[in-house]
């Protein structure tokens, strides 16, 4: 007490020169640690905004890739209240690299200070960056079947003066290549693609049953022959069989089997035309049956004759599944139910009916390949493998 009233008692000015120096320093420091705080919330705040944002960004990376920046400014925009009163900087940096698998997401955010200005600095920014991996973790399943042509025009030289049932041999294992070249993760892909075939002349000659991956479908197909006529309808039948049989298989060896998630092919294709009209009339009606089954049909046409050319365009899937109707009704182009009648159109049915039927062909042109030579052939098989691997690909977290 003493003490105190000694100091109280002072009148040298000691005392109040120390609290003139103090007491700035005191109100400095609590300025400081107020905007400190708010730094750190809008920090914490905008970590999380980025971390979201880039995982929306990576799921769109593979289910939406043509989207996927679009939606991660998007999801950017709409959760920028989150961070307030900070304000997100608009030039921020995004990438998404396909070679790593990875997107890159770093964002500022500028922040208003409540004492900076007493320092000079009226706003600061905070920044948030993400490093996210969009690597495929699972792949929808997928079926493909064959129906190939091994009829005796198979036999015959194709434009390189190579056989064309070489150039069948060449063509599919260049699909395959496709597919896994297409595919981001080729060791689950072969884990989730079943494949089988259908060869055919006259009657189904050679059949090789679903299974696993593509190896022995390959071994099948560079054993292939070609000899006699030509009925398409028997393959096509044999291969719908084999995708349905397909479908009872996975349900039994997978309780978690969703069918929704199963991409189901067929590759039809032919180089000549079936030997009778009503051999056109049943292939058409399995195709047709095919299609609203869900399964779609890729058709190739090798140096085909008109008539073949218009069966293959008659089977093959439609860009828009909605635009597919049953050629029967308004003479071919309605929606009824007798797929067949178009085939039989024109003189005596011999395909003379092609223009009126298929139109110009613009809507099937993912589904339908007319190729006039070796080459166009085995390019369509490419296209067709990178096709399907498009559509294996699907992220789940």
């Amino acid at each position: 007490m003493a003490l105190a009233k000694q100091y109280y008692s002072d009148r040298g000015g000691n005392v109040a020169m120390m609290y003139s120096i103090i007491l700035p320093a005191l109100l400095g420091l609590t300025a400081l640690a107020s905007d400190g705080i708010r730094l750190m919330s809008a920090q914490s705040k905008l970590s999380g905004v980025v971390d979201n944002a880039a995982l929306a960004g990576a799921f769109a990376a593979e289910n939406q890739r043509q989207n996927r920046v679009k939606i991660t400014r998007e999801f950017l925009a709409a959760n920028a209240d989150e961070v307030l009163p900070a304000q997100i900087n608009p030039n921020y940096k995004l990438k998404f690299d396909d070679n790593a698998q990875e997107l890159f997401l770093e964002v500022t955010a500028d922040i208003d200070l409540f004492f900076g200005g007493l320092f000079g600095m009226d706003e600061t920014p905070v920044r948030a960056s993400s490093v996210t991996s969009y690597a495929t973790s699972e792949i929808d399943p997928v079926t493909l079947a064959f129906a190939l042509d091994v009829s005796g025009s198979m036999d015959w030289a194709s434009s390189t003066g190579e056989k064309k049932i070489e150039v069948l041999k060449d063509a599919t294992a260049l699909l395959f290549d496709a597919v896994e070249e297409g595919s981001k993760r080729p060791d689950l892909l072969k884990e989730a693609i079943r494949t089988g075939m259908s060869a055919y002349n006259t009657e189904v000659v050679s059949v090789e049953n679903m299974s696993w991956g593509w190896h022995h479908l390959e071994n099948s197909v560079d054993n292939l022959i070609a000899d006699g006529g030509t009925n398409s309808s028997p393959a096509l039948l044999n291969s719908y069989n084999q995708i349905l049989e397909d479908r009872d298989f996975r349900k039994a060896n997978d309780p978690d089997f969703d069918q929704s998630t199963l991409n189901e092919y067929v590759l039809f294709m032919t180089d000549g035309d079936n030997n009778q009209p009503e051999w056109d009339a049943a292939s058409a009606q399995v195709c047709w049956d095919m299609r609203q089954d869900g399964i779609e049909i890729y058709s190739v046409a090798f140096t085909a004759p008109e008539k073949g050319q218009l069966l293959l365009w008659n089977c093959a899937s439609w860009d828009n599944p909605n635009e597919d109707s049953n050629p029967s009704a308004n003479n071919g182009n309605g929606n009824g139910s007798d797929p067949s009648k178009c085939m039989n159109n024109g003189s005596k049915g011999k395909g003379k009916a092609l223009g009126h039927c298929k139109g110009n062909g613009d809507e099937k042109s993912k589904y339908y390949f007319d190729a006039d030579d070796a080459q166009s052939f085995k390019a369509a098989f490419v296209d067709i493998g990178y096709e399907i691997s498009k559509s294996e690909i699907r992220i789940k977290r």
